[in-house]
């Protein structure tokens, strides 16, 4: 491969399409706006912004919590056993005592759910002998089953929702502590027990209430929080004593924020969102109150969120050494004890060791200033008060910039010829100005396989391709995931069972760690599905992802029995989709008032409507007509004449690409790119539009040999664009309404539009 040339900032493009999604509602029309009055607001602004999705172990940190965990409201049963052995006799004696310790825990929970959850504990006070010794019953996997089947006759499990048995052991070993689960299959009285938690007495004698609490944070959904790797650091490197769920020792064990908000105990109104580009003033409250504001929240990346909260010397955070605002950093892609919640602390105050003692003075004072490494956002302490810490919240370094939108986009389909890889290292080192590779096609099969180009697709698969994509993106270019296409299952599977369909996808987007999503729709999918996959992945890959769709003609129109209503779909959640790309037939030529009218027809602002060629007659049905690259130049100078706010081209594919062909795909889109940047008229350097080739005929010697090219599984309905002569344009019959304008508060992001649009940069540098 060809070295690459100087990286280009590596957030311009998604910079550019976050940018669109964050003030599109200053660009569309004045029209538009009220056509989604029935259709619930985007998760992608507000609250849900910072709703981060839960990865996929059973155990761990986000949004929702795990299916088969106990719901944290309500008034669940809890029967407490009590089992010994042979080699380690319980003492009656001690059984009150421990009845109060539980009882304690009974009101801990209370108390921390303000109400919500009320446990209704009732209790079997006696030892029962189980045979053989304690080690035998640890290590057997039966502890619960066997537990409940030696009391059933004197107990009555048939309303019973959780089991909490309290047993001895002759010898104490760390790899059987006090322990809880949602998955136990136990069956007494007619009910099947699945929460249990198994707490090893010695345990209640050292951490007292807050070992069945520390259990319950389990059953409830939470994962542990100490590290559990083993390798002879602290065991509490990442939240020390901030959370129960890192440790059962010492003060500071009031659940986090973030707990507290996941677990529901935090209402949607105490939780301050700020969305990239943001900065806000946040008052919170003490996190054990029910105060107005209890957690401030930034959304760093598909799976990092920010956390802000105030800490107090009150309730169960009683003799913590340091008030203060504690910040924090979730990763939902990490899991159970491997660091899913990690406490930070201030800018020139990092300790060499992060261990119990370092972590107590983590809570950030007035002056002091937070700032994630990663994006620069900053959190910074204002002021505090009796019963409220004043923090500003700045997350403007993942700020959208306001540039040009004019995109050219590179389809990379076929990656190799049969016999080597298709490179892409011409789309960076020549003057191409491409600013987004998408990657495709993708499908997902009725029994979840996740395919490519109709083949099975892995973390793995592929490795050259993704050797290429790794150098497009160190570029500075992001790489775009096509989804569906033509005979794709994908759309009828998610309209089958969209929550159990949409889980694996969402693990092979985040599993690829793709920058962006496409949406190739070429059914007639319900609006109501796309707003709902729209939402879903917005909310899902991270603040700064963005999400288009591809469709052709009857989709931009709208009303069709065989194309999705991309209209209804722009009126929806036109400000979260970053482009609509239309897909062009073969011999289509757009002028510019075809391009004005397809606007004003879609509702969309023009930085926001793309059209999409193919780039060789090869993707074309054979004998149909063909668009040479020279004409479709002229076209987009005549369009960016018209509408200087051109939203760009998508070249569908890059393999094979004309004029150069194999040798050369990336003149295809440096001429586009150049056309888009020089309006004025050029003359003629290639031939009239070409008929695509007929099988039977043997190519001219003077034409390079193409590589395989995988074409589209069927054409494109029609164009929208000027037909050949004596075939009036699609669009011109179409009779819809002219272009209403830009709302007049968006007359300065016109102007600076227009001025960076003259200026933009679009060379290597």
């Amino acid at each position: 491969m060809k070295p690459l040339g100087q990286p280009r900032r590596p957030s311009r493009f998604l910079t550019i399409l976050a940018t669109l999604a964050f003030t599109a509602s200053a660009l569309v029309p004045s029209g538009v706006a009220t056509a989604a009055s029935t259709v619930e607001a985007s998760p992608a602004s507000g609250v849900d912004a910072c709703r981060a999705p839960a990865g996929e172990s059973p155990v761990r940190e986000g949004f929702p919590l795990p299916a088969n965990a106990l719901s944290p409201s309500g008034s669940p049963v809890v029967e407490t056993l009590y089992v010994d052995f042979d080699d380690a006799p319980g003492d009656p004696r001690e059984i009150p005592g421990i009845e109060e310790t539980l009882d304690v825990s009974v009101q801990a929970l209370d108390d921390a759910s303000r109400g919500a959850l009320t446990l209704q504990r009732r209790s079997y006070p006696e030892w029962t002998r189980l045979a053989g010794s304690s080690a035998e019953w640890e290590e057997g996997q039966r502890d619960l089953a066997s537990a409940v089947a030696a009391t059933d006759d004197a107990v009555d499990f048939s309303n019973v929702d959780v089991v909490w048995v309290v047993w001895t052991t002759k010898t104490p070993r760390d790899a059987f502590r006090s322990h809880a689960g949602n998955d136990y299959q136990v069956v007494a009285d007619g009910r099947t027990l699945t929460h249990g938690a198994l707490l090893r007495q010695v345990d209640l004698n050292g951490g007292g209430h807050w070992v069945p609490t520390h259990e319950m944070g389990h059953v409830l959904g939470l994962p542990d929080l100490y590290d559990t790797s083993n390798d002879g650091g602290p065991s509490t490197r990442w939240t020390g004593p901030w959370d129960l769920m890192g440790t059962t020792i010492g003060p500071g064990h009031a659940y986090f924020a973030w707990h507290r908000w996941m677990l529901g105990w935090a209402r949607d109104a105490q939780v301050a969102c700020v969305l990239p580009g943001e900065t806000r003033t946040v008052s919170l409250s003490p996190v054990q109150s029910d105060g107005p504001t209890l957690l401030a929240a930034v959304r760093l990346d598909p799976s990092r969120v920010l956390t802000v909260e105030s800490r107090r010397d009150e309730k169960w955070d009683t003799g913590i050494p340091r008030e203060g605002v504690l910040v924090s950093t979730v990763d939902v892609a990490r899991t159970t004890g491997d660091g899913p919640i990690q406490v930070e602390f201030a800018d020139g105050r990092h300790p060499e060791v992060r261990n119990e003692t370092t972590l107590r003075n983590a809570p950030l004072r007035v002056g002091e200033t937070y700032t994630d490494a990663a994006t620069g956002v900053a959190i910074h302490v204002d002021s505090t008060g009796a019963d409220v810490d004043v923090v500003r919240v700045d997350a403007s370094s993942i700020t959208p910039r306001p540039v040009t939108a004019t995109k050219t986009i590179a389809t990379y389909r076929t990656t190799n010829d049969g016999a080597k890889i298709i490179p892409l290292d011409d789309l960076v080192t020549r003057d191409t100005g491409v600013d987004a590779v998408a990657f495709g096609a993708f499908d997902l099969r009725e029994d979840g396989a996740f395919l490519r180009s109709g083949e099975p697709f892995f973390a793995d698969t592929d490795p050259e391709a993704r050797a290429e994509l790794a150098e497009i993106r160190a570029a500075g270019i992001p790489v775009v995931v096509t989804l569906g296409g033509g005979s794709a299952s994908i759309w009828s599977v998610l309209s089958q069972d969209f929550d159990r369909y949409y889980a694996n996808l969402r693990g092979y987007l985040q599993m690829n760690s793709f920058d962006a999503v496409e949406l190739d729709i070429r059914t007639d999918l319900d609006t109501g599905m796309i707003v709902r996959l729209v939402d879903a992945l917005r909310r899902d890959l991270g603040p700064l992802s963005t999400v288009s769709l591809v469709g052709d003609e009857a989709a931009f129109a709208g009303a069709s029995d065989s194309a999705p209503d991309y209209p209804a779909v722009a009126a929806a959640r036109g400000d979260d989709v970053a482009w609509f790309a239309l897909r062009l037939a073969c011999d289509a030529v757009v002028t510019g008032d075809d391009y004005r009218r397809l606007v004003a027809q879609l509702g969309m602002p023009p930085e926001k409507v793309v059209l999409s060629a193919r780039t060789s007659p090869a993707l074309c049905p054979a004998g149909s007509a063909f668009t040479s690259p020279d004409e479709f130049a002229r076209s987009l100078q005549e369009i960016v004449a018209a509408e200087p706010r051109f939203g760009g081209v998508r070249g569908d594919e890059y393999a094979g690409a004309l004029p150069g062909g194999a040798s050369a795909p990336w003149q295809w889109f440096a001429t586009m790119t150049a056309a888009m940047n020089d309006p004025a008229p050029r003359p003629t350097v290639s031939p009239q539009p070409t008929a695509s080739p007929d099988p039977s005929v043997s190519p001219e010697p003077s034409v390079s040999p193409e590589p395989s090219v995988s074409p589209e599984p069927t054409a494109s309905a029609g164009p929208t664009a000027s037909a050949a002569p004596g075939r009036p344009s699609a669009l011109a019959q179409s009779g819809t309404v002219v272009w209403l304008g830009l709302l007049p508060g968006a007359g300065a992001i016109i102007a600076v539009g227009v001025l960076l649009s003259v200026r933009r940069r679009r060379t290597t540098i």
